[in-house]
């Protein structure tokens, strides 16, 4: 007999059950308390409650520029944004606290500070304010004390209050809480009442804690340069300051900047500045290095006065042409030999130097003997017609002594001898090296001419002599080469293109060769660097 097929009762039941216990799960998804519509709808909440808060830190922005600017009322400044309906509402509390309200959301603003201390929807709500336990202001690293005071409206006396703190920045030890930042820490304020929570939201906004000075250097001239302080410190903390310089010090003043005046010209200083809260409570800037002009040389005056300050820093600002004076070298006064200044150059050069020391011998050199710096400079267009049986240099008659620098130089040229002025030996740095001396990026092109019946000597070195520590290094020679060095000597990338016979220090360029970028390795041609290619060979950028 065939059995009829079909849904038999339990299975059915048990269908309808099953279909229940889905529905139950997705209402539960759909509307629970961390359901998808719930999330919704407290994002959406949280969105209108962002943008009436964002309203209102506006406004009172607003407001900020028109009391400053126009000596504007509070109370008469938030009728006009009712009248506009920039605001729903708005209510004088107590003391400095207003009530502005906003989208239905209520803001509680101090008009002094204009912070949003308090907020949360309108109506019916608790309110908070806070109260700060630290006198006046603190110094980085300290800590800022507050306490949360809680006022609930008569509708809401007896309420369970729950305070849920910032996930961050915040302690708290029974109801005081701390902080070590200045900052706006936002605390939320909940209070349960017969089954019904109630929320507002207070907002600890605080910048009572100073950091240390942040300082920066302005106007530097060659005996004077200013101090500012950029710290945006509140007028009333009453901060006072020191500024010292080098080893020096002022008083306490409480102005944010500072002129220091009659330092060195040409002259690092070490700056900091001592910020100070009271007597005995006070915190340091880090350094910073404050740097002077060198003394400006313009004309040919200029350049003689480096005589009266053979120890000064001294820029040029502009070509100097030294060709129609009689040019020996600079001497100081009481024959002070020896220049242990700066003279910068500034990429600007000092041309035609020729000098007559009588009998019309011409020994030109820059100084008589050099422990200072030169840099930056080009001395062009160098005249020598024949010395008086002495050897000397071009950059220091006599000699580079201890601790001199020269530093991105070039020097061109031409050595002349005739029969009634023989030449005896001409070296462009210096006749004698007495270290330590440093002698880096440096140029230098000579031509040497006379009459085979002259009397010649001619010596075509960088330097004549040396003792002690000397580095010299990314060095160009035309018609130049080092003639010796010493156990203490450091030669690093030297070239050099000369005619005369004989393996010398560093490296021999042949002439087909001094275009060739490849064969000067360790000059630095890149953009940072100070160096030039050319058809004629390896060039400083400062050589025009």
């Amino acid at each position: 007999m065939k059995k009829n097929k079909g849904i038999t009762l339990i299975a059915l039941v048990i269908t309808i059950i099953v279909l229940l216990i889905l529905a139950a799960v997705s209402i539960a998804m759909l509307t629970g308390e961390n359901g998808i519509l719930t999330k919704a709808s407290t994002a959406g909440e949280k969105n209108k409650e962002a943008e009436a808060k964002e309203k209102v830190e506006l406004i009172l922005q607003e407001y900020a520029i028109q009391k400053y600017t126009e000596n504007a009322n509070f109370g008469e400044f938030l009728k006009e944004k009712k009248k506009s309906k920039d605001i729903d509402e708005y209510e004088k509390g107590t003391e400095d606290i207003w009530t502005i309200e906003v989208d239905g959301y209520a803001f509680d603003v101090n008009e002094k500070t204009l912070k949003i201390e308090d907020y949360g929807k309108a109506g019916l709500r608790p309110k908070a304010s806070i109260n700060i336990i630290t006198e006046g202001y603190v110094l980085e690293g300290s800590n800022v004390q507050f306490k949360i005071k809680v006022t609930l409206p008569e509708e809401l006396t007896g309420a369970k209050i729950t305070i849920i703190e910032p996930a961050t920045g915040v302690t708290k030890s029974e109801e005081i809480y701390t902080v070590f930042q200045n900052g706006s820490y936002e605390f939320t304020i909940k209070a349960n009442k017969d089954g019904k929570e109630y929320t507002t939201r207070a907002i600890a906004t605080i910048d009572r804690i100073l950091g240390k000075p942040t300082l920066s250097i302005t106007d530097q001239q060659s005996t004077s340069f200013t101090i500012n302080i950029t710290n945006n410190y509140p007028q009333e903390a009453n901060i006072q300051y020191v500024y010292y310089v080098g080893t020096s010090k002022s008083e306490k003043i409480t102005k944010k900047t500072y002129k220091k005046e009659g330092v060195n010209s040409g002259t690092k200083y070490t700056v900091k500045v001592r910020l100070y809260i009271s007597d005995t409570i006070y915190v340091d800037s880090d350094e910073v290095q404050a740097e002077t002009k060198g003394i400006e040389i313009r004309t040919v005056e200029d350049l003689k006065n480096i005589a009266n300050n053979m120890a000064g820093s001294y820029q040029l600002m502009n070509d100097i042409d030294i060709s129609e004076i009689k040019w020996e070298y600079i001497l100081g006064k009481g024959d002070n030999r020896d220049f242990s200044g700066v003279l910068d150059g500034n990429g600007f050069s000092i041309i035609g130097m020729n000098g007559s020391t009588g009998n019309g011998y011409k020994e030109p050199s820059l100084f008589h003997e050099i422990s200072g710096k030169i840099k930056n400079l080009g001395l062009k267009d160098i005249y020598v017609g024949g010395s008086s049986g002495r050897s000397f240099g071009g950059l220091a008659y006599t000699y580079l002594k201890s601790g001199a620098t020269i530093e991105n130089v070039y020097m061109t040229g031409k050595v002349h001898a005739s029969n009634d002025y023989p030449i005896d030996a001409y070296y462009p740095i210096a006749n004698g090296l007495y270290g330590p001396v440093s002698i880096e990026n440096f140029y230098v092109e000579m031509s040497f001419e006379g009459p085979s019946t002259a009397k010649w000597n001619p010596v075509y070195a960088l330097y004549k002599s040396i003792s002690g520590k000397a580095s010299i290094k990314n060095v160009y020679m035309k018609n130049i080469r080092i003639a010796n060095v010493s156990s203490d000597t450091s030669i690093e990338n030297a070239y050099y293109n000369t005619n005369e016979e004989g393996t010398f220090v560093g490296t021999r360029i042949n002439g087909d060769e001094v275009g060739n970028q490849s064969k000067f390795t360790g000059l630095d041609f890149s953009e940072q660097g100070v160096w030039k290619m050319t058809a004629d060979g390896p060039k400083l950028k400062i050589m025009k």
